[in-house]
Order: C-alpha cells, then sequence, then structure tokens
C-alpha cells in the first residue's frame, strides 16, 4: 500500500535520543471527521499522503502480508449481534485465536470470549468513571493486551497470561484507534480531539514522540513494507 496520489507532509516532533526510526514498516491512520486516510512513513514519522475514503472512517486492519487495507466506515449494515459488555467498540483476538475481547464503553468492562466454545469466560473490569475501553488490540507475541479509554485519555496494558490490568499511560486528547509495530516495540494512539499520534515504548509504557495529523483522527493501523 505504498502507491498514493500527491504527498501531503505535515511535521512530526519527536525526541531523538527516545526514537530509532524504522523503514520496515508504515502507519495508516482513518480519520474520522474529514474522511480520509493518513499514511505515516515509519522512517520519518512524517504523513506521506492522503487518502479519501467515505463517510466517518472509524476501525481499520492490515492484511498479514502488508498489501491491503480493511476499513469501516460508519453506517454499514449489521450482520451479527453478540451480547458482551455495553456499546462495544472492537474486537481484538490473540495470535492463536483461542481468545477474543471486547470492550464495552459504557461499563468500562472486557469481556472474554473462548472463541472455540464460542462462551465468556471471563470479565476485566476498569476502576473510574472516564475509563471507557474503545479500542483493543493485541501484541505479536500474544501475552499483551492493549486498550485505549477515550475520556480517560490513558492507554492501558492487560497481561493476558492471566488476564489483569498492568499499566497505564496518559497520551492525548479522547485516544480512539490502536495499533502495535509487527516487532511489538511500539504502541501507537490515535487521538481524535488533539489532531495527533502517540507512540508509546512497550518497554517503559511511556510515551516517546507525538505526531500531528489531520482532523479526527479515529482508526490506526501499522503494516510491514512490502518486499518488491
Amino acid at each position: 500500500m505504498t502507491a498514493f496520489g500527491a504527498a501531503s507532509l505535515i511535521a512530526a516532533w519527536l525526541s531523538a535520543s527516545a526514537w530509532a526510526p524504522d523503514p520496515s514498516y508504515e502507519i495508516y491512520v482513518t480519520n474520522e471527521i474529514s474522511g480520509d486516510l493518513s499514511l505515516i512513513s515509519g522512517s520519518t514519522l512524517k504523513v506521506e499522503a492522503t487518502v479519501p475514503l467515505g463517510k466517518r472512517p472509524r476501525g481499520i486492519e492490515a492484511s498479514a502480508d502488508g498489501k491491503s487495507l480493511f476499513v469501516a466506515l460508519s453506517g454499514n449494515r449489521v450482520l451479527t449481534r453478540i451480547k458482551v459488555g455495553m456499546r462495544p467498540r472492537a474486537v481484538a483476538f490473540t495470535p492463536d485465536g483461542a481468545k477474543a475481547y471486547v470492550p464495552g464503553e459504557l461499563d468500562g468492562s472486557i469481556t472474554i470470549i473462548d472463541t472455540q466454545k464460542l462462551g465468556i469466560i471471563g470479565t476485566i473490569q476498569l476502576e473510574g468513571e472516564v475509563m471507557r475501553p474503545m479500542d483493543a488490540v493485541i501484541s505479536p507475541d500474544g501475552r499483551s493486551l492493549y486498550l485505549s479509554t477515550g475520556l480517560g485519555r490513558q492507554v492501558i496494558h492487560v497481561d493476558t497470561r492471566i488476564d489483569k490490568v498492568l499499566r497505564e499511560v496518559t497520551v492525548g486528547t479522547r485516544p480512539w484507534g490502536l495499533a502495535v509495530s509487527p516487532d511489538g516495540r511500539r504502541i501507537f494512539s490515535a487521538n481524535g480531539p488533539s489532531n495527533d499520534v502517540s507512540v508509546i515504548d512497550a518497554d517503559s509504557f511511556k510515551v516517546i514522540a507525538t505526531i500531528p495529523v489531520a482532523s479526527g483522527p479515529w482508526g490506526i493501523a501499522v503494516a510491514s513494507r512490502p518486499s518488491h
């Protein structure tokens, strides 16, 4: 997914001592309000292209080979409903496909589902009135679940081996979409009202860079550059 139209470059702030540029992947951000997609270079941490998508793009996933992106546009027909927490926003699967995590925004819950038995095997309850889980992503090794919390302004780290919250970090205003780099070392948070992306170091679980993007970033995905 590197062939786009004219590039729109936006300056990005970063700490050179904290960030090592990685040309092996690209970062894709869906912008809900402007209805388009921002392509960010993993090498320069700058927006290299903006692509029109349609009405209110939100969730985004990249194919395993990095050649395709799948974007959810608001208003599409609902095919199936599953009873979980209040106002489910996303679903994240472990790499082996054994478990699924579904955040419930309004009740601060994360429902854990056994995908083989199609039954609920647990619930994680977040503390705090403004802790409203939005997006959920799993690390490549399957050991970590990351959750954005919207009004809570935090990204939360859950250990999937024990299904317990380990750490939190404050990011931009109302974090929505999340993505993890292919090597699992970085977590990216799309912060809607602040129009930026926070870059989190997975080891220290601290924000190491902030990247300005277009208006109302919602979804975000990271894909390895396909070999040519």
